[in-house]
């Protein structure tokens, strides 16, 4: 569960509205919100967003927790603190940017934010993201530095920015991909190929797998004799190649290439099968 969002209406008779979404993975159909010593239901996660309410502001801290239905060990919450229906010039947030900075010696980097506060509090604000809360900063002295992140090529990097005095006054936002700054060089290796059977005159089909590592690109090209013959998924190893070309030699040689990475290939020989017409061993009149 991340990206947890909590969107509170317009109060009405000093109760409000509470609308809260999330971004949801590796879970079962279900989950239950509670929260404040109350259970507030449980819902189907293709229901989301979930609104809950309406709810006394009675200067309550809400937070509300949000617990997969079968593994009690997803959950997530997220603090919306007090609610109070006498404020007027609501606080909110927009305009959240992101600017990556460069990677050092110890695969570290910053991650530069910058936002639009109209009407904050005068506690300034902090920001978490990814189980972690990194501090709290003033209002006015943009762009603000979140680090050192550690560049692993694996964690897609979250972050929610709130204000201190009104935690409902939030915004959040995550990188793209995963930053990378120790890349493992690409490398195609143990090519291994079970040969299948003839489907014509010098063509056959074969069973292709191997090994590959920092690859650039979810497909790789499959070539002979500099001919394309397709390209296929990584996730789908083994492929079958219905048609591989034999040579007029006694190797066959098979080149694979990381899609759109021509610096990344291993070309391959191999004994195929030979399917030649006239070439089958015959004995007679004897």
């Amino acid at each position: 569960m991340a990206s947890i969002t909590a969107d509170v209406s317009e109060c009405v008779n000093d109760s409000f509205y509470v609308e809260l979404d999330f971004v949801a993975g590796n879970n079962s159909d279900n989950f239950t919100i509670g929260g404040n010593g109350n259970t507030y239901g449980s819902f189907a996660y293709e229901d989301l967003p979930v609104t809950l309410g309406p709810l006394p502001a009675d200067q309550t801290a809400y937070e509300f927790i949000f617990i997969d239905s079968e593994d009690p060990l997803c959950f997530e919450f997220i603090d919306v603190g007090v609610i109070d229906c006498t404020i007027e010039g609501t606080c909110s947030m927009s305009e959240l940017s992101m600017d990556i900075g460069p990677c050092n010696d110890n695969d570290e980097f910053y991650v530069y934010l910058n936002f639009t506060v109209d009407n904050p509090g005068n506690d300034g604000f902090t920001v978490q993201g990814n189980g972690v809360n990194y501090g709290n900063f003033p209002y006015g002295n943009g762009p603000y530095p979140i680090g050192p992140l550690y560049g692993d090529c694996e964690t897609i990097y979250e972050f929610v920015v709130i204000d201190i005095a009104n935690p409902i006054c939030q915004i959040d936002g995550f990188l793209d991909v995963a930053i990378c700054c120790n890349p493992e060089e690409c490398e195609i290796s143990n090519i291994n190929i079970t040969l299948l059977e003839c489907e014509g005159d010098g063509i056959y089909s074969m069973e292709l797998n191997f090994d590959h590592q920092g690859t650039t690109n979810d497909f790789f090209d499959v070539y002979s004799q500099g001919e394309l013959l397709g390209f296929f998924a990584y996730e789908d190893l083994p492929v079958v190649i219905l048609e591989f070309p034999e040579r007029d030699a006694e190797y066959d040689i098979i080149t694979i290439c990381d899609n759109d990475n021509p610096e990344c290939c291993i070309t391959h020989e191999f004994m195929g099968l030979d399917c030649m017409e006239g070439n089958d061993c015959e004995i007679w009149d004897l």
